[in-house]
């Protein structure tokens, strides 16, 4: 089939055929990899061993870690793994499938909820920036609680506008499901699951006077809806865990993250802006190049289109400054704003593509987007991995998009030419990953290294981390490697209970180290990414 059949074939399809054929490719595309590498991060394997735990205790209220009480987070996420573990067997496949389930499933609402009120091509770009976008692209392969949370806030915003927009009379049930999916939300991470919306819809229902809408019957039957959905757990948890529960949850993993920097992710107040611009590629110019001048309190009651895009800028607004007051910041918070982000792209395309407008600026921004990888790429892959040639590779993959993209608009295919650039992410990722993952997935998964070092590690015998904590060791050790080790005079007193060799798992910067280790040698037996296994014998 030729380039000029394929474009016809797929313009041809009607609007419930496009949006499956979106839908089947970016299910196909997150499901492809994400059992490829190992647990990243210090969430991940902790998650993952949580809800294995659960599962084998039958437990489906009290989240523990190593046999101990774990209550940082809800367990929303545990009980999705819970249920994949069961279909899928313990891996990394079935701890992230939940997250990809449901971020397909935010995808799919925002785009029907937007058809309704934008038109499908709308709609369909905005769900395509979103489901193609870096950081929403990211999460959705893991297995964290940041998609989950995303989801359930994003479904309940998304069924809570349409309740305050449809005309004549908005059905109750709409607004009884959003309680429900905000009930979920606060089962997905606590408090924030009803301060977030609140905070989202506030400015929306101040400035519109939609407020009418949520009477007092109706709202008492949507949070009694989320109460049944959230309360039960709490309730169950507090019965078992008493004030500890109160004090380790709502003290020190809520209150004590926002205004304290106890868990040591503290930020400065502009950190979201970088991680959005970042986290939108390859769609940030469109944002950048908003075209829409129009004021939108002046046109929303004349125009539901200009409601949409208040509300989704309320979506916006308070949250952004809530997340940026926080002491503790982390990309992945920042997620739930992506859909309303992706709202706005789907709207600047449609500015900047309607008839008589000036199309040049997007194609300079492509061209600008395509310059800075050609030179970040290369140089990245360098810095970070020594791997110069990958970040060549990562480049020549994004090219064709990119190209396509600024070619196809000038020959006044708009269509065509977001889908070239929406292609030019498929092929980095699914082109990339069978020679990008190998090399760095060490740099940030302690699997590879650890499965070296199973056979001759074991309970008796633990493999010894020293001045090289990850929770991942802990995870593909099975728990049962040592506490880090941060001192030669320390490590000394540790081997002095061994009886024949040890293994230990350090940084190469950390190797030297073990020369002041007297009575024993060492030899490096494997490397991956910064890690390195050593063995250590006794000297004669």
């Amino acid at each position: 089939m030729t380039a000029g059949r394929g474009w016809a074939f797929w313009e041809g399809l009607g609007e419930n055929r496009r949006f499956a054929a979106l839908m089947l490719a970016l299910a196909v595309f997150y499901l492809s990899f994400i059992g490829w590498y190992g647990f990243v991060g210090p969430d991940e394997p902790r998650y993952a061993r949580i809800a294995e735990e659960m599962m084998h205790r039958g437990d489906w209220v009290l989240p523990t870690l190593k046999g101990s009480a774990w209550l940082e987070k809800p367990p929303l996420l545990y009980w999705m793994a819970m249920v994949s573990y069961r279909v899928f067997g313990v891996n990394e496949f079935a701890a992230r499938l939940p997250s990809v389930l449901l971020a397909l499933g935010t995808i799919a609402t925002l785009y029907l909820v937007l058809k309704r009120t934008f038109g499908e091509r709308m709609a369909f770009n905005a769900a395509l920036a979103l489901g193609t976008s870096v950081l929403f692209l990211g999460f959705a392969g893991g297995g964290t609680t940041d998609m989950p949370f995303t989801a359930c806030v994003s479904v309940g915003l998304l069924l809570l506008w349409r309740y305050l927009t449809v005309e004549p009379a908005p059905p109750p049930t709409l607004l009884w499901a959003a309680g429900a999916v905000f009930g979920l939300a606060v089962l997905a991470k606590g408090p924030l699951g009803l301060v977030l919306p609140v905070l989202a819809v506030y400015p929306y229902l101040m400035v519109t006077g939609r407020v009418e809408r949520l009477t007092l019957p109706r709202l008492a039957v949507g949070a009694l809806v989320l109460l049944a959905v959230a309360a039960p757990w709490y309730i169950l948890v507090y019965r078992r865990e008493g004030f500890f529960f109160i004090l380790v949850f709502f003290v020190n993993h809520h209150l004590g993250r926002f205004f304290t920097s106890i868990h040591h992710h503290t930020r400065p107040f502009y950190f979201y802006l970088p991680v959005i611009l970042i986290g939108l590629l390859p769609w940030t110019f469109f944002l950048l190049l908003w075209r829409d001048r129009r004021p939108l309190w002046r046109r929303w009651r004349q125009d539901l289109r200009a409601d949409g895009l208040l509300f989704f800028l309320a979506w916006l607004a308070l949250p952004l400054v809530f997340f940026s007051l926080s002491s503790a910041k982390l990309p992945g918070y920042i997620l739930p704003l992506f859909p309303a982000l992706a709202v706005l792209i789907g709207w600047s395309m449609e500015e900047a593509f309607a008839p008589g407008r000036d199309w040049r600026p997007f194609a300079w921004g492509a061209a600008a987007v395509t310059a800075v990888l050609a030179v970040g790429g290369p140089l990245f892959f360098h810095i970070r991995f020594h791997r110069v040639e990958l970040g060549l590779l990562a480049v020549a993959l994004a090219l064709p998009g990119l190209l396509g993209f600024i070619w196809l608009i000038r020959r006044g295919r708009p269509d065509r030419a977001i889908l070239s650039l929406a292609f030019g992410v498929f092929l980095v990722v699914a082109g990339g990953a069978p020679f990008l993952l190998p090399t760095v997935e060490p740099f940030f998964s302690g699997r590879r290294i650890c499965r070296l070092a199973m056979p001759w590690t074991g309970s008796d015998n633990p493999l010894i981390i020293y001045r090289h904590f990850h929770h991942s060791h802990e995870y593909y050790t099975d728990y049962t490697c040592t506490p880090n080790v941060e001192k030669p005079a320390e490590l000394a007193t540790l081997l002095g209970s061994r009886r024949r060799a040890a293994y230990l798992l350090t940084e190469e910067k950390a190797v030297g180290d073990l020369d002041q280790v007297p009575g024993w040698r060492h030899t490096v037996v494997a490397e991956a990414g910064r890690s390195v296994l050593v063995k250590l014998e006794r000297t004669p």
